[in-house]
């Protein structure tokens, strides 16, 4: 017969057995989690440098400075995580547009994307170093990011400027967004919208870069008169360089348009929310994620006041994960239980991140 100390004795070692096994759970989904801390790209590097971070993932050329100064390493390039993703697209502010009206709005988006699609072109000519712009792609990217020549050019190598749009792929990143949580319910609820399919097919306008590449090799399709426009970009992102050379090598003025820059924002969200929300810009080079994102989330709907046409794509990859040297991080599993910097929520990074945890079966918090 068992004996009331005896059943005592059994249910202390069943409970002493669960608060092992529920600790052990818990420290076990600790060690599943890499803890996210929003930062720049600058703050990343000097963090990283003193030890305060593990990781980071961040866009060019700041991996790419962090690698030359011997502080971090490539752990895995965006491509890898997605190969040839949409990053960064060319958008102009729908308010602007209803604004000039459509045939004037629709002239002078053609021409926007005209002057970007050439300056695509010029681009890719002069990334050899042997092109005879080759000098001033580098002297354009300097002013634009502010980083030395060898920074520049191994930065170069990771990203593809591109002008296409790719709407199946901005449509994945919709659909992952969604799933993500990262559109805030109310707001969804409120846009109307039946599926992000639908949203996307909304914003998305390829007219404007197809008829830029009907058009390349034509002269003479100046608009009639001088139209001014403010264009926005981001902080020292080299892949927005498109919009450098297209300003210096003229590509606006042959078009007649004069273009005023405005004081580059610090990420996407930032331009969404303090750029085309504001009226403060009515072009604007900036990340996908961000803009499909805040075109929901900071969205006023009686006004539709953040509400953009995304006209052409700036690039495909140049983000990456970089990992403090010598920390013995190998994979993006082995990132559970460190600290990475990112830019913020509903960035490309971001998102990127998360698509990369997923796939190697640990979290992002």
């Amino acid at each position: 017969m068992t004996s009331l100390t005896d059943n005592k004795r059994t249910a202390i070692s069943l409970l002493i057995i669960t608060i092992f096994l529920s600790t052990g759970c818990i420290e076990k989904n600790e060690e599943k989690s890499v803890t996210l801390i929003k930062m720049g790209g600058a703050t990343m590097m000097t963090s990283m440098e003193a030890g305060t971070i593990d990781a980071m993932i961040c866009w060019e050329p700041w991996n790419s400075l962090v690698f030359s100064e011997g502080i971090g390493e490539y752990l895995v390039n965006s491509s890898e995580i997605w190969p040839h993703h949409p990053c960064c697209i060319l958008a102009a502010d729908y308010n602007w547009y209803e604004k000039v009206g459509e045939e004037k709005g629709d002239d002078i988006l053609k021409r926007v994307a005209l002057a970007h699609l050439r300056a695509n072109e010029w681009i890719d000519e002069a990334l050899p170093k042997d092109s005879e712009n080759h000098s001033k792609l580098l002297t354009y990217a300097k002013e634009l990011t502010g980083k030395n020549e060898s920074v520049i050019e191994l930065a170069n190598k990771n990203i593809d400027f591109d002008y296409d749009l790719d709407l199946i792929g901005i449509k994945t990143y919709a659909d992952k967004l969604m799933e993500y949580g990262l559109f805030e319910s109310s707001k969804w609820e409120a846009s109307g919208y039946v599926s992000t399919d639908a949203y996307i097919n909304s914003i998305v306008e390829r007219k404007y870069i197809s008829w830029a590449k009907e058009h390349e090799a034509d002269t003479n399709l100046s608009l009639p008169e001088e139209i001014s426009l403010r264009i926005g970009y981001l902080s020292a992102d080299l892949h927005h360089l498109a919009l450098f050379v297209a300003k210096e090598e003229g590509f606006f003025s042959d078009c007649n348009i004069s273009v005023t820059l405005h004081d580059p924002f610090v990420n996407g969200a930032a331009e969404m929310q303090d750029g085309f929300k504001q009226d403060t810009i009515d072009i604007g080079y900036l990340g996908i994620a961000p803009a499909t994102i805040q075109g929901i989330n900071a969205n006023d709907f009686d006004k539709n006041d953040a509400r953009i046409k995304v006209i052409a794509s700036v690039n495909y990859d140049g983000t990456a994960i970089m990992v403090r040297k010598g920390i013995g991080i190998n994979s993006v599993k082995d990132l559970a239980g460190k600290r990475l910097a990112y830019p913020g929520p509903g960035t490309v990074q971001h998102f990127l991140l998360l698509m990369a945890c997923e796939k190697s079966g640990i979290k992002a918090l």
